[in-house]
């Protein structure tokens, strides 16, 4: 059975919407089960 990873962003990694597919592709790339928190995200107007 796969381990979950844990992955953490904050809000300076949340600042564009293009961020969400970077995040993606670094979850994409690791192994184990992704459990992913997100500490803030900036909202936009």
């Amino acid at each position: 059975m796969d381990d979950f990873v844990v992955h953490k962003f904050g809000g300076s990694c949340l600042r564009e919407g293009g961020d969400i597919d970077r995040i993606a592709e670094i979850i994409s790339r690791m192994p184990g089960r992704p459990l992913v928190v997100v500490s803030a995200s900036l909202g936009h107007d």
